[in-house]
C-alpha cells in the first residue's frame, strides 16, 4: 500500500512516499532560497496533484499519477535551492500531459519562468510540412493550456527535437526533459542536453522501467541498434542509453515510476562531452582536414591542365566545387552544435574566391593559360589553420 504527504522532520518538512513501510523523501522543503513561504509551495503541490485526475480523464495519454508525481516533485527539489526566478525549461518529445504539470509548477514559482516545448506539432515523420495539421494541433494543445491557466509559460518550438536541440544556445536551460525512446536518439538527445543544461542544472526522462542490472540476464547480454525500443515488456532503449552514459548512476525518485533524473555537475558535463560530443567533433574535423588536402590535391591538378583539355578539366573543376560545398555543410553544422562560427566564414572565404578564379579564368582566351591556384590557396590555408584551432580547443 502507498500513501503521500508532509512529514515534519525537526524543523523542515518533507513531502514523502510512504510505499511497503519505506518511506522516500520525494522533495525537501527544507531548503528554499526563494522568496516565497515555504507553506505557499506545499499547498501549491497539492493542488497541482489533485488536479491530475481531472485532467487525465480529458486526455488519452497513458501517463500514471506516479509519473508526474516523480516529474513534478524532481521540479520541486530543484527549484527550491534556487531563487526560483527566470528559470528555463526545455521539453523534448511527444505532445502531451507533462506540459501541463510542468508549466504550472514553473509559473507557482514565478511568472517569469518559461517552457520551451519542442514537438513536430504535425503529428507524422513525413517529410512535408503540413501547415494546417502543425495549426490544428497547435491550436488544441494552446487552448488545453489556456484552460488550465499556463499558456503564457510556453514557447512551442516546431520540429524534430534531435534536430532542433542542436540549434539551441548552450548553458541556457536549467532543466531539460526528455521524452525519446529509441536508444541511438535518446543517447544523442541527452549528449546534446548536456549541453544546453546549466552546470547544477537537472535532466529529466522518461519510460525508464528499471536500472540495467535489474534486467533479466538474457536481455543484459543482448546486442542492440540505435533503433532499440522495447523487448521484453522493458523499454530497453532508454535503460541500455542510460547505462551507457552513467552506468546507472542516476536516479529513480519513485522505484515503480518510469521516471528517471540526473544532476548535470560539472564533473559529469565535462566527461560526457569529451567522451561523446567531443569525440564525434574531433572526428568529423579530421575528415574535414582529409577533405581540405584532397582540395588542394585538386587544385595542384588544375595547375598542370590547360583549356586544352577541356573534359578532364571540366570534370575536376565540379570534384572540386563539390568537396568545398560538401565542407561547407559540415562546418555549418558544427557552427550550430558548438556555436563556433569560424570554419563557416573560413569555408566559405575558400568558395567564394575559387569561383571568383574559376570565372575569370573561364573568361581568358589563351587556351594554355594555367589554372591560378595562388588566388585560391591563400584562404584554404586559412581553412586548415580554423580547423587546426578549432582541433586545439577541444583537447583543451
Amino acid at each position: 500500500m502507498s500513501e503521500i504527504g508532509f512529514r515534519i522532520d525537526g524543523h523542515k518538512n518533507e513531502f514523502v512516499l510512504n510505499e511497503f513501510g519505506q518511506k522516500n523523501v520525494l522533495a525537501d522543503f527544507g531548503i528554499n532560497l526563494t522568496e516565497k513561504y515555504t507553506k505557499y509551495y506545499m499547498e501549491g503541490l497539492v493542488d497541482i496533484i489533485t488536479s491530475f485526475e481531472q485532467l487525465s480523464k480529458l486526455k488519452a495519454e497513458n501517463v500514471m499519477l506516479i509519473d508526474i508525481l516523480s516529474i513534478v516533485c524532481s521540479m520541486f527539489d530543484y527549484l527550491l535551492k534556487t531563487n526560483g526566478k527566470n528559470i528555463r525549461m526545455l521539453e523534448l518529445g511527444k505532445f502531451g500531459l507533462t506540459a501541463y504539470f510542468q508549466a504550472k509548477t514553473l509559473k507557482l514559482f514565478s511568472d517569469d519562468n518559461i517552457l520551451f516545448y519542442c514537438h513536430k506539432w504535425g503529428g507524422s515523420d513525413q517529410k512535408s510540412v503540413n501547415l494546417l495539421e502543425i495549426s490544428d494541433t497547435y491550436d488544441r494543445f494552446n487552448g488545453e493550456m489556456k484552460s488550465g491557466s499556463v499558456s503564457e509559460q510556453i514557447i512551442p518550438l516546431i520540429g524534430d527535437s534531435s534536430k532542433i536541440i542542436k540549434t539551441l544556445q548552450n548553458d541556457y536551460f536549467d532543466c531539460i526533459f526528455i521524452k525519446e525512446e529509441r536508444y541511438g536518439t535518446l543517447l544523442s538527445e541527452i549528449v546534446q542536453s548536456i549541453k544546453k543544461v546549466k552546470t547544477g542544472g537537472l535532466l529529466i526522462g522518461y519510460h525508464c522501467d528499471c536500472y540495467f542490472h535489474q534486467l533479466p540476464p538474457h536481455l543484459q547480454n543482448k546486442k542492440y541498434t540505435d533503433d532499440e525500443i522495447t523487448e521484453g515488456g522493458y523499454h530497453t532503449g532508454v535503460i541500455f542509453a542510460l547505462k551507457e552514459l552513467f552506468d546507472d548512476h542516476y536516479e529513480k525518485p519513485i522505484r515503480n515510476s518510469q521516471i528517471w533524473r540526473i544532476t548535470v555537475t560539472k564533473e559529469l558535463k565535462e566527461n560526457i562531452l569529451k567522451e561523446y560530443c567531443y569525440r564525434f567533433e574531433r572526428d568529423t574535423i579530421n575528415q574535414l582536414i582529409e577533405v581540405g588536402h584532397s582540395i588542394e590535391r585538386g587544385l595542384n591538378s588544375l595547375n598542370t591542365l590547360n583549356q586544352t583539355e577541356s573534359h578532364t578539366l571540366e570534370l575536376l573543376q565540379q570534384d572540386i566545387g563539390m568537396e568545398i560545398s560538401k565542407c561547407e555543410l559540415t562546418a555549418a553544422d558544427l557552427a550550430y552544435t558548438t556555436g563556433d562560427s569560424a570554419l563557416k566564414k573560413a569555408i566559405i572565404a575558400v568558395k567564394d574566391k575559387y569561383v571568383e578564379t574559376m570565372i575569370d579564368y573561364k573568361q581568358r582566351d589563351d587556351p594554355k593559360t594555367k589554372f591560378n591556384i595562388e588566388e585560391t590557396r591563400t584562404p584554404l590555408n586559412r581553412w586548415f589553420q580554423a580547423l587546426y584551432d578549432f582541433e586545439k580547443d577541444l583537447n583543451k
